[in-house]
């Protein structure tokens, strides 16, 4: 996407592209976690509503300084080390296969899984107005207690940025740039790609989202009645039905279907400002 920069402008252009992603699409993120921890039937629109009518507009954006500050180490930790594995994975004629393209970003966010969590932890606090009981995670169950659910979300990121890209790889096969086409269409047809990728993702990584929700959600002191990814899942299968298991899954499809695109565009964009004449 942009092997020819430096690593520095790299991490300027996944940085800004994040934060202008994150800023579009964050109120469909806040819609989405509340749907999640419902325990009743709710809608994307109600929860709106919802929201507006008890917190006003700046309730949804409730928590979004914590992902944006996230973003440009996180994108930087992304984009490097997906350099790093495109070369190791690519076949002998440099191109990447959709399959392995898959396996690749599993193995970028198994990496910045773990560096991003204590952020992940934050925005549901932040968004469920209970930011107290990570002070108190901290104090009754140690410094490690803000990475329950980590592994949940090594799944939830795998499993969306996996499919992500191998899809993006597959709709350019589908419909490559010319020469002669505008810059309108070339921005359109990778809007496109990361769109469908997006949806794609959302699909394969959403139930893995709703688990690491619960699990994140459980304050200090209560029983926990989730604990691990896979016997949530199975709880929550057996108790609830499939449809609990995308819960939010509406929202989550608005936020990172367009957010997809949206951050393709972005980031080709900075990237093309940063790249010298």
């Amino acid at each position: 996407m942009a092997s020819d920069l430096p690593f520095y402008k790299t991490v300027i252009a996944g940085g800004l592209a994040g934060a202008i992603e994150i800023s579009v699409m964050y109120p469909t993120d806040v819609a989405k976690t509340r749907a999640q921890l419902s325990t009743t039937r709710t809608t994307m629109l109600r929860t709106f509503g919802e929201i507006l009518r008890s917190e006003g507009p700046l309730g949804l954006y409730r928590g979004v300084l914590s992902p944006i500050m996230a973003e440009a180490p996180k994108r930087a930790t992304k984009f490097a080390a997906n350099e790093e594995f495109k070369h190791l994975l690519s076949s002998a004629d440099g191109s990447l296969p959709s399959y392995r393209a898959c396996t690749l970003d599993m193995r970028v966010h198994v990496c910045v899984c773990a560096f991003v969590r204590l952020c992940s932890v934050c925005i549901c606090a932040f968004v469920c107005n209970t930011w107290d009981c990570v002070r108190q995670m901290v104090a009754k169950e140690g410094v490690l207690s803000v990475y329950n659910g980590i592994f949940a979300h090594i799944c939830r990121n795998s499993a969306w940025n996996g499919t992500y890209f191998a899809a993006i790889g597959t709709v350019r096969n589908w419909f490559p740039s010319k020469p002669d086409d505008s810059h309108a269409k070339v921005l359109s047809k990778k809007f496109l790609s990361g769109l469908v990728g997006g949806m794609i993702g959302v699909v394969f990584a959403t139930p893995f989202d709703v688990v690491k929700s619960r699990l994140q959600n459980q304050l200090p002191g209560q029983e926990r009645i989730y604990t691990g990814v896979f016997s949530s899942l199975k709880r929550i299968l057996a108790t609830e039905g499939l449809s609990a298991l995308y819960k939010g899954f509406f929202p989550r499809l608005v936020r990172l279907g367009p957010g997809g695109g949206i951050m393709i565009v972005a980031f080709d964009f900075f990237s093309n400002l940063l790249r010298p004449l």
